[in-house]
């Protein structure tokens, strides 16, 4: 889980550099989308190779297990405060 949250640091930087002029609620949205696809995508390779994934989704608003929809407002939110993080730390 460590590599999959810190992909963040490799794969923020330029979808931020991309989206930091568009209005804040479409940049929640993107990060959010975003974060469910590298969910989705990590959880797909790692039931390739081992044969099942450390989490489970057994929600109706589940996607094949991998990711769950309804976690997109957090998600959402998550991204702003990578975007702070990012803007008030890291560039400074």
């Amino acid at each position: 889980m460590v590599f999959i949250y810190g992909s963040a640091v490799f794969l923020f930087p330029p979808v931020y550099d991309r989206a930091i002029d568009l209005h804040w609620l479409f940049r929640a949205l993107i990060y959010g989308v975003l974060i469910i696809i590298v969910e989705f995508i990590s959880g797909f390779v790692i039931k390739l190779l081992v044969g099942k994934i450390p989490w489970h989704y057994k929600s109706k608003l589940a996607i094949a297990g991998f990711v769950r929809i309804d976690y997109l407002p957090f998600w959402m939110v998550a991204g702003l405060i990578i975007e702070f993080i990012y803007t008030y730390v890291i560039l400074r």
